[in-house]
């Protein structure tokens, strides 16, 4: 799986800890597969929404997705943070129809400020 690990985050100078952001990362089910190896048709499938790199939620669950963005987004307020946003890294040859969910549930959440972020496979990033 393609979730991003909270080392990572640490090593990347972000606090997963914080409670004012929320970091939702949608892979490829391909992610792992070589570029020149990925059938592009089946690549374009995500495989889940994957909320600070560990609670995974099937592509589509908008309400389970709102319930946990609303759950941290309050968490956030409640310690003091009165801006919270959410961060989407989708990778790059995933389509929109799989992202969009995850968009709506950020917006149906009360959460209007959004990053998106697209990425490359690691070996196209180096």
């Amino acid at each position: 799986s393609q979730a991003i690990s909270e080392e990572e985050l640490k090593k990347k100078g972000f606090d997963p800890d914080a409670p004012n952001r929320a970091i939702i990362s949608i892979p490829s089910i391909l992610s792992e597969v070589e570029p020149e190896k990925r059938d592009p048709a089946e690549a374009r499938n995500a495989e889940g929404y994957y909320v600070m790199g560990y609670k995974r939620v099937r592509v589509g669950d908008v309400e389970t997705l709102v319930h946990i963005l609303r759950e941290m987004r309050d968490e956030a307020r409640e310690s003091g943070y009165k801006d919270f946003f959410v961060e989407f890294r989708v990778d790059k040859d995933v389509q929109f129809v799989d992202v969009e969910p995850a968009l709506m549930a950020a917006a149906r959440a009360n959460i209007p400020d959004m990053h998106l972020k697209t990425l490359g496979t690691k070996k196209e990033t180096k």
